[in-house]
């Protein structure tokens, strides 16, 4: 363990953290690892035209919904349960699912979450909602071979298309790039008005910007301030993570069980931290239309780029936070 060092630019200022080393912490769970090792072999995604993207007028998501973009969703599934020490819930009493529980997933991406979630609970009632379900859902089909589940378009920003108090448990990760910073107030309205009186919410979202532990490069440095600015002029706080607890708990719907802070190293730390730089490089690759654009690189520089920004990443040894909230809905809210 080791402290964060300070770095000279405001945006890694905020919080004073210490790394919790993650390699040899989930022997049990070794078998997720080497699953998400095998959905690096696919090619790296370059810039092209061929990649397809959202065409929601009111989503500021960055990032396609395609097949390429399936086997970054599902690599990123199974790092995140290995980092959350092996299950794909915390917190919620496994009676509730037991039983036969209506499971809703939020930006369901592929639909790993919930096939994952039909294997271990098969009594279930599974749905998912994606603004790039079209993309996703044969894909899903191919992967999982599951037809039970119910996959359909929805948008957080808008309504959802379910009546109220129709699940006991609702599920979103990864969506602190999708939601603009006012939208907040609204989705957890949305996901209390869907959720029964008593059911459970399970948030899981990273800080979206990397601390170090050891003095980070000019290169990298400009990189997150730059990406923090270009993320905010699209209404978006990146590092809105660690304040989401105290969303959930002024909305006046939610008694937050549980908060739990996970550290995901980022080209060192083992081969965790090696899974987690091609994460991270792939999301980059796949956000290059925007991004280029966004840091001033030309188009046809941006994979040398991203190679420097996550090369260095590694030898400066950095690290995001991932936030993980879990709340019960009030009998009356």
């Amino acid at each position: 363990m080791g402290a964060v060092c300070s770095s000279p630019r405001e945006p890694h200022q905020r919080d004073t953290l210490i790394y919790t080393a993650n390699t040899e912490k989930h022997p049990k769970i070794k078998v997720d690892v080497d699953k998400a090792a095998a959905w690096t072999t696919t090619s790296n995604p370059m810039v092209s035209d061929t990649r397809t993207y959202h065409s929601v007028a009111t989503s500021p998501y960055m990032l396609p919904g395609d097949v390429t973009e399936g086997s970054r969703l599902n690599l990123q599934h199974h790092l995140i349960r290995q980092l959350f020490d092996g299950p794909n819930f915390m917190y919620i009493p496994q009676y509730v699912l037991e039983k036969g529980a209506a499971v809703l997933d939020i930006g369901c991406g592929t639909g790993i979450w919930l096939a994952e979630m039909n294997r271990d609970f098969p009594h279930g009632r599974y749905h998912g909602v994606d603004i790039n379900i079209s993309s996703f859902a044969q894909t899903f089909k191919e992967i999982s071979g599951e037809d039970k589940i119910s996959l359909q378009y929805g948008n957080i920003l808008d309504r959802l298309p379910f009546e109220d108090s129709t699940f006991d448990y609702v599920h979103m990760q990864y969506l602190t790039a999708a939601i603009p910073e006012k939208f907040w107030p609204h989705v957890l309205d949305e996901i209390s008005r869907v959720l029964k009186p008593g059911g459970y919410m399970d948030l899981v979202e990273p800080d979206g910007v990397c601390q170090y532990l050891k003095t980070p490069t000019k290169i990298i440095s400009d990189f997150d301030e730059i990406l923090i600015n270009a993320t905010s002029a699209r209404g978006i706080n990146i590092r809105i993570a660690s304040d989401i607890a105290q969303f959930v708990q002024n909305s006046n719907h939610f008694e937050v069980i549980q908060t739990t802070r996970r550290t995901a190293p980022i080209g060192f730390d083992g081969m965790t931290g090696q899974l987690w730089k091609i994460d991270i490089k792939r999301a980059m690759m796949a956000a290059a239309g925007f991004a280029a654009a966004s840091m001033g690189v030309v188009p046809d520089q941006w994979e040398v780029f991203v190679d420097n920004v996550t090369n260095d990443y590694g030898d400066c040894n950095a690290f995001y936070n991932l936030f993980r909230v879990c709340a019960k809905k009030g009998p009356t809210a």
